[in-house]
């Protein structure tokens, strides 16, 4: 004959395995989940230093060319002085305007890459609502 009191009991126990168990596998899953999203911004910030140094080590020996080049092209046309600081001045002109969007197209892309464990979030929803079904 079944006794309703060791019954009772056993619920309790078993409810309290249960969400035991449930807070072991949340966990597993923030973890699982925080460690994915922190790699993915870890990949994105890395790229971009990578973008970043190789550009200005680039762009050092490129703009040195180019200013030397412009500078004599531009010589003809004004008088030496001139060519000699507006030549650097129109490559900082562009080349700047075009690092600044690189670095904003990057900058973006890190902040869209939110670090919310939104899985994590979705079953702990449903483990509260399995939790209230199963002691209501």
């Amino acid at each position: 004959m079944s006794n309703p009191i060791q019954d009772s009991i056993d619920l309790v126990r078993e409810i309290a395995e249960d969400g035991r168990r449930l807070v072991v596998q949340e966990i597993a899953l923030a973890k699982a989940e925080a460690s994915e999203k922190l790699s993915v911004v870890g990949r994105h910030a890395f790229v971009l230093c990578v973008g970043l140094t190789m550009g200005i080590a680039a762009l050092v020996v490129l703009l040195s060319s180019i200013n030397r080049g412009l500078t004599v092209a531009l010589e003809p046309a004004l008088s030496l002085e001139i060519a000699v600081w507006l030549a650097p001045l129109i490559l900082f002109a562009v080349f700047g305007t075009a690092s600044y969007l690189v670095v904003r197209r990057s900058l973006y892309n890190l902040r869209n890459d939110t670090l919310t464990l939104d899985k994590t979030q979705q079953t702990l929803k449903e483990n509260k609502r399995w939790i209230q079904h199963k002691s209501a």
